[in-house]
């Protein structure tokens, strides 16, 4: 069962989730399927892909210097393993996958559906359903294989199986069918011309098989939800991506799989509790959810996601969104224009979730709920509770982050929330501080700060394991807000000045633009703003010296940390993403959409490159891998060194060295110089490397075979200018 399961989860990896209309694979699948996830062409995908700034990363020569080991590595890993199953090249390898080389991967359509869960098969009863015999789980995965290569791969790999198989026919085409004689559940293939599909339900690759043959009723792709959702989306582009599934359906496999797993581990007592929990959720008030996404032309990508729900249903979840109030846009002149990220949202009241929280405590244990109660009332009377803080809160919520305005130059957060009544806030924060420095023996104090000014309150962190983070919270009113900082009582104080940043975020052309494009499509519920560049440079900047200070400290690692890209090798290529929520239908549908420069499917090669080292754990030497290169290669390795060692000389002097000797000197908090060794390295010729400063931008280059340095022009070997 582990090697079918193995083989149904390799074809899934192979592909993110990806779609477009001509063939759309929600055609092949029933109308009332749970789950979907699809792609007309993941070839389609991968070039669009190739415009992307993470594409235009991972091309950037320091980034590749710095992949360089860890592809080596995997590479290797991949070819041997390719040799033991009779290959004489691997099918693929891990530098076509992250660095975006080549046609992209050999796969068209391709989609993960779970098109339906029969526990009826299992008997009706929960005893019976504990045993799960014959339970039939309509889990299909469809990829279609655009070489003939490939297809040979997929077939290799299903006879590799040491299971015995049987076979059936439909409609022309052969069903290929592997089970343990001692196992409920098998795998189903069949080969759709140049599709390969794989189910675990007999009955779902049949239907799969009817639709392909263009028969079977209405599909996916016919239901109203599925096409509302594409038309909300403005249809569907080549290479796109779409998700569809249905909470109903989705509320009641949890059920049955809730009381399944109580049975099987003897507490059937728990099911009422468990279904109950799931039951007050209220997933049935949402109809249908999806989100369709593709990528432009300049790489940025494109999503919309829509809930359809029905005003009329019951639960925390349809109680959450149902009061949502518009967002008053006005809050946005009051974010400074250097904001590195912003939100804003539409809050619900806080006393419905305090309200579930009681129910579902008094569902699973008698009494539970009256004890934290009890203990509210420790600190005030639950009536004061729930008036002053969960009633108190609301409206709206809004926060964002601005760079150098906390400790030691890091960002710092500010938060500003709605108060019906903010001294009663007050009062009920300075009650909770005061009784959680009672019990847990620490002091923490809301003190009004004594500075000239705007009235700020500060939480006292001095006398508690925090004050080694140097944090110093505050907040202030400010009419009917609350203006809260985690970092800085200090910024709260420059807010309410009007002493910090400059502009007006709403003021930014591309944002300005975003948000009334949505405001023209609905009410405003949700909006969000991040600078890329200026979120990375913040993160980068305290990376690189913590990862120069650990040295060879670090063990035997899969990348080489002297060799971190410097950081305008990859802030030159980030911009900005927005996104928004807005309600339409008098609240009965919430639509959520996106402009971005990245998505998921851009961060799967790190996921995959670390599940594989994870795999190999400590068998492997990281440290005696190393791909064969050819000289210039090499040239290039070394300069993305000496690249990421000006970095940390910039970044400890403010200034770029007058000569790469500086970089090799002892410095106090570099004692073995700023690239971790007292040597530079020659080039593969025997030569010393040169560098000059372009205006504020270093430029390194090698003299290249002939020995002579024609100032990076001829046979020299150029470490390229960044723009």
């Amino acid at each position: 069962m582990f090697a079918i399961l193995l083989l149904t989860a390799a074809m899934a990896v192979a592909a993110p989730a990806a779609l477009a209309a001509p063939q759309d694979p929600a055609a092949l699948l029933p109308s009332d399927t749970i789950f979907y996830v699809g792609t007309d062409s993941l070839r389609a995908s991968a070039e669009a892909a190739k415009a992307s700034a993470m594409h235009k990363i991972f091309n950037e020569d320091e980034v590749q210097a710095f992949l360089n080991k860890p592809l080596s590595i995997l590479d290797r890993v991949i070819g041997e393993a390719a040799k033991t199953q009779g290959f004489d090249e691997p099918p693929f390898t891990m530098s076509e996958v992250v660095l975006g080389q080549g046609e992209g991967p050999p796969i068209g359509r391709f989609f993960i559906a779970l098109a339906h869960v029969n526990f009826e098969e299992a008997g009706g009863d929960q005893a019976a359903m504990a045993n799960a015999a014959g339970m039939d789980v309509g889990f299909v995965v469809g990829v279609e294989l655009l070489g003939e290569r490939d297809m040979k791969l997929v077939k290799g790999m299903w006879d590799m199986i040491p299971v015995e198989q049987t076979e059936t026919s439909l409609a022309g085409h052969t069903i290929f069918t592997k089970m343990e004689p001692s196992e409920a559940m098998g795998a189903h293939m069949a080969i759709l011309d140049k599709m390969a599909v794989i189910s675990l339900s007999s009955s779902a690759i049949e239907d799969v098989i009817t639709r392909y043959e263009g028969q079977g009723g209405a599909s996916l792709a016919d239901s109203a939800g599925y096409q509302k959702m594409m038309k909300l989306a403005g249809g569907m582009k080549a290479g796109g991506s779409a998700m569809y599934a249905r909470p109903p359906a989705l509320a009641d496999l949890l059920r049955q799989g809730a009381a399944m797993a109580m049975m099987m581990e003897g507490e059937a007592e728990m099911i009422p509790a468990v279904t109950g929990l799931i039951d007050s959720l209220g997933l049935e008030a949402f109809e249908g959810l999806g989100s369709v996404s593709y990528r432009d032309r300049e790489g940025l990508v494109h999503g919309t996601s829509v809930v359809y729900r029905n005003p009329q249903g019951k639960g925390l979840l349809p109680e959450l969104v149902g009061d949502l109030q518009p967002l008053d846009l006005s809050q946005l002149d009051k974010i400074p224009a250097d904001a590195m990220s912003a939100n804003g949202a539409a809050l619900p009241e806080l006393a419905v979730v305090y309200d579930f929280a009681m129910n579902t405590l008094e569902m699973f244990e008698e009494g539970a709920a009256d004890e934290v109660r009890a203990k509210i009332s420790e600190v005030m009377p639950e009536d004061e509770f729930r008036s002053n803080l969960l009633e108190n809160l609301g409206g709206e919520w809004w926060a964002f982050a601005l760079p150098n305005q906390g400790v030691m130059q890091m960002p710092a957060n500010v938060h500003r929330v709605q108060a019906k009544d903010p001294s009663a806030f007050i009062d009920a924060l300075t009650k909770i501080t005061a009784f959680a420095s009672k019990e847990m023996g620490v002091d923490v104090g809301v003190v009004k700060s004594t500075k000239e000014g705007p009235e700020i309150y500060e939480l006292d962190l001095s006398k508690t394991p925090l004050a080694m983070a140097m944090m110093a919270p505050g907040f202030a009113v400010d009419g009917n807000d609350l203006v809260f900082s985690p970092e800085s009582a200090d910024l709260v104080r420059k807010m309410l000045e009007g002493s910090v940043g400059e502009g007006q975020l709403s003021a930014e052309p591309e944002f300005a633009a975003f948000v009334s494009r949505l405001k023209g499509k609905g009410e405003l519920v949700g909006i969000a703003y991040v600078d890329n560049a200026e979120t990375f440079s913040a993160m980068y900047g305290q990376m690189t010296g913590t990862v120069q200070l650990l040295g060879g400290s670090a063990g035997d690692l899969p990348v080489d940390l002297s060799m971190l890209p410097t950081e305008d090798s990859i802030r030159q290529h980030l911009g900005h993403s927005s996104a928004g929520e807005y309600r339409t239908e008098d609240g009965r549908q919430i639509v959520a959409e996106s402009l971005s420069q990245f998505d998921l499917g851009d961060f799967l090669p790190f996921a995959l490159m670390g599940a594989m080292f994870a795999t190999m754990g400590e068998t492997t030497d990281f440290s005696e891998v190393a791909r064969e290169k050819d000289p210039r290669d090499q040239a290039l390795d070394d300069m993305g060194k000496i690249k990421a060692g000006l970095t940390i000389f910039r970044i400890a002097n403010k200034r770029y060295p007058e000569s790469l000797a500086e970089l090799v000197e002892p410095h106090p908090d570099y004692p073995n110089g700023f690239m971790g060794t007292l040597e530079l390295p020659s080039d593969p010729w025997g030569n010393g490397y040169h560098y000059r400063l372009d205006g504020k931008k270093p430029v390194l280059w090698s003299a290249g075979p002939n020995g002579s340095d024609d100032n990076g022009e001829g046979d020299d070997v150029v470490m390229a200018k960044r723009a």
